[in-house]
C-alpha cells in the first residue's frame, strides 16, 4: 500500500534466507539433530508451530539461549551455540539454491535501484554462499552481515540502519524484502517499507507490513 509520507525507494534491501537462497530447509533439519542431541525428540509439524517461527531472523547464538530457555536447557549457551554451528555447517555443504522467482525480479530490480543483502547469518556461513552464488556481483558488493554489527539480532532495527547508513540513504527511501516476523518487525522499526514473502512464515504471522505475497511475480515495486 503506497504511504505518501514516505519518500520515493531508492535501495531495496533484501533478507537472505527465505528470500534470496533457499536455506531454510538446511536450519530444519540442523535443529531437529540439535535438539535430538539433547533429549528433545519433536516432529517436523511441531518445530514449524512451536519453535521455527520464534528463531527466524535471531543470530545463532540467540537462537540457542531462546531454545535453552524453551526447553530447560541446563548447559553453558557458548557451547550449544559451536555444537548447532557444527551441525549446520555440516549441512550447508549441501547446495544452496535461489529462491524461485528471485533471479528473474533481481535481474529487473538491479538496474534501476541500489542492492543489498542484510542477513542475520554470520560470515563464516555468509562467505562459501557468495562463493557458490557469487552475490556480491549480483549486489555490487553491498553484502551485510549480523557480524558487522556485533551480532545484535532482529526485531532490533540495527542491521537496516546500518545498511542505510553505509549506502548513504534515508532508511525512508529504502524497502525490505523479509520472511520473517522478527526481521519485517526490525524493517518497520527501521522505518522503511517492507514486503513480506510466505517462503518461510504463514500470512497470519507477517504483518504491519506494506506487501504480503506468495511469490515474486506478484510484487510492483511501482505501487508502492
Amino acid at each position: 500500500m503506497y504511504n505518501p509520507n514516505m519518500g520515493k525507494i531508492s535501495t531495496v534491501i533484501y533478507d537472505l534466507e527465505g528470500v534470496v537462497i533457499d536455506s531454510e530447509p538446511i536450519w530444519t533439519r540442523a535443529d531437529l539433530l540439535f535438539l535430538k542431541n539433547h533429549g528433545v525428540s519433536i516432529t517436523l509439524d511441531e518445530y514449524e508451530a512451536n519453535i521455527k517461527h520464534l528463531l527466524m531472523g535471531l543470530v545463532l547464538y540467540d537462537g540457542v539461549a531462546l531454545m535453552k530457555r524453551h526447553y530447560g536447557f541446563k548447559e553453558d549457551p557458548l557451547v550449544l551455540a559451536n555444537e548447532r554451528r557444527g551441525i549446520v555447517k555440516s549441512l550447508f555443504g549441501e547446495k544452496v539454491s535461489f529462491i524461485p522467482g528471485f533471479t528473474e525480479f533481481h535481474r529487473g530490480v538491479r538496474d534501476a535501484y541500489t542492492t543489498a543483502i542484510a542477513t542475520s547469518l554470520e560470515r563464516y556461513f555468509l562467505d562459501p554462499v557468495n562463493r557458490r552464488l557469487e552475490l556480491a556481483e549480483l549486489f555490487n558488493g553491498n553484502l551485510f552481515s549480523v557480524e558487522d554489527i556485533g551480532f545484535i539480532s532482529k526485531p532490533n532495527p540495527a542491521i537496516f540502519l546500518h545498511v542505510a547508513n553505509t549506502l548513504n540513504v534515508n532508511p525512508q527511501n529504502c524497502l525490505v524484502i523479509e520472511d520473517a516476523p522478527n526481521g519485517v518487525e526490525a524493517a518497520k522499526r527501521a522505518g522503511m517499507r517492507c514486503i513480506a514473502l510466505t517462503t518461510s512464515s504463514p500470512r497470519e504471522r507477517l504483518t504491519k507490513v506494506d506487501l504480503i505475497v506468495d511469490t515474486y511475480r506478484e510484487i510492483d515495486l511501482g505501487k508502492l
